[in-house]
């Protein structure tokens, strides 16, 4: 019998570092295992007594089709399997995370681990397009560490995870004509492509690249 009473609020820890690993959102997350969005973020803020055991199977779930394979045990209790990256294919059509789990590198899979490890709010993006050129490549491998103040990250290229559930590499700029809101903006703007320039932009969290590697074919 498990006799270990975490806190509400250890367990939305271990939830919040199984779902950056997973490079999911909130509204990501709760899509297909029919979640309510409200419920799933009271439990990350350890409201209302927290995560429940049906919460923790059917996050559990979600996780592994995102290629993450964690237990409820652990999400429930520190016991188990911790969140590890596995093979699997995700769901997501964009600029992603998932798809890291599919590297033939295995150095990069050990290095991008120690990341998360040492820093729970870690989130990594898989580069998919010519956006951010000439410094991040397609294939690229960026991670970086979420910051709640987005003013300390004006100026830097960051991984943005927007509110509508897109997950992208952009430079955060302040709206000069309206400073409340912030801009978004590609560094090679001679692409046909949406979003290279988003103007109030709805953001979730903002993670300023630490972590950079290029991918050789």
């Amino acid at each position: 019998m498990i006799e270990v009473q975490p806190t509400p609020e250890e367990r939305g820890q271990r939830l919040r570092t199984a779902r950056t690993l997973a490079g999911l959102s909130r509204a990501q997350i709760c899509e297909q295992e029919g979640l309510n969005q409200t419920t799933y973020k009271g439990w990350e803020l350890g409201r209302f007594g927290g995560l429940t055991r049906w919460g923790a199977k059917h996050v559990a779930e979600r996780l592994l089709l995102a290629g993450v394979d964690c237990s409820a045990d652990w999400l429930l209790y520190e016991v188990g399997n911790p969140p590890t990256l596995v093979s699997a294919t995700s769901d997501h059509a964009e600029e992603q995370t998932p798809t890291l789990q599919e590297l033939e590198n295995q150095d990069i899979k050990k290095e991008l681990e120690v990341f998360y490890a040492h820093s729970p709010e870690a989130i990594n993006l898989k580069i998919a397009d010519g956006s951010m050129l000439p410094q991040f490549e397609p294939g690229d491998i960026v991670a970086g560490v979420k910051t709640a103040n987005l003013f300390e990250a004006v100026g830097k290229n960051v991984i943005a995870s927007l509110e509508d559930g897109k997950v992208l590499l952009r430079k955060l700029h302040i709206d000069r004509n309206h400073p409340k809101y912030f801009v978004l903006i590609a560094t090679n703007l001679e692409l046909d492509i949406p979003n290279l320039v988003i103007q109030k932009a709805k953001i979730e969290s903002v993670a300023p690249v630490l972590w950079h590697r290029k991918i050789k074919a």
